[in-house]
């Protein structure tokens, strides 16, 4: 009885979709036969390894290019040797704890206040409020709404120019309760949001500066209207000129 000599594997392997992070990952692979002994698999042709789908890699490099060989084996010898090239994920920047939060990137567009994020978290590190700008931008802007982990809302539209994965920051942490801005070493940005935080200043106070209604008391009871700033002091002398003696005492209430 003739008996064929036996042939190496014949079949066709292929790749699903692969699972990766920054120092593993998890590759489906498929025989389209059933004439192997084993499937083997090797990283960067480095060595041979039997193995089974999924096919798992550990202990890689992060943001790192790697090829993967496999073919099928039996007792004739070696299939043909197929190749699958993947990269590991890159390191995302930390959810920065010195009170701004600037991981991966951002998609902004001019004249739309929506933000796309590349590789967010927003909800749980952003919060209505907070303070959204592009490095290099110079505007700040607040964040109105937080949609999803890669979209927030401006609560005004983005003025600057439109540009794909570009670096941020928003900045979360304010004081209590004019809420300016906390700044902290390793924080980015800091000339724009200071100068933010200067002209909130500047407002506050300007809004305490505004004439206050009051009276003056002078004297034996005589009543002297008055108008009085925080800016005056309390030596608003051109109210009393015509009303009493040069070094005539007096007290202010406020109404």
């Amino acid at each position: 009885m003739y008996t064929p000599a036996p042939q190496v594997p014949q079949g066709v392997i292929t790749f699903g979709v692969i699972t990766k992070g920054t120092t593993s990952a998890s590759l489906p692979v498929e025989y389209s036969l059933s004439d192997q002994g084993s499937l083997q698999y090797s990283l960067d042709n480095v060595s041979w390894q039997i193995f089974t789908s999924p096919l798992t890699l550990t202990a890689l490099v992060a943001a790192t290019q790697y090829t993967v060989f496999a073919k099928a084996v039996n007792s004739a010898g070696d299939g043909a040797v197929y190749t699958f090239n993947f990269t590991t994920n890159a390191v995302l920047p930390p959810n920065n704890s010195n009170g701004q939060y600037s991981r991966g990137k951002v998609t902004v567009s001019n004249g739309s206040a929506v933000v796309t994020g590349i590789s967010t978290q927003f909800l749980s590190a952003v919060q209505v409020a907070d303070q959204f700008t592009v490095a290099g931008d110079g505007v700040l802007y607040d964040v109105a709404s937080i949609n999803s982990d890669t979209q927030i809302t401006l609560s005004v539209p983005y003025q600057g120019s439109t540009a794909s994965g570009v670096v941020y920051t928003i900045a979360r942490y304010f004081t209590f309760p004019d809420n300016f801005p906390v700044l902290t070493q390793g924080d980015i940005e800091t000339p724009t949001i200071l100068t933010r935080t200067i002209r909130k200043v500047q407002q506050k106070f300007n809004e305490i500066s505004t004439p206050i209604g009051g009276y003056m008391l002078i004297g034996d009871g005589v009543v002297v209207p008055a108008k009085w700033t925080l800016a005056d002091g309390l030596n608003n002398t051109a109210d009393l000129s015509s009303s009493a003696p040069t070094g005539t005492k007096y007290i202010m209430r406020v109404l």
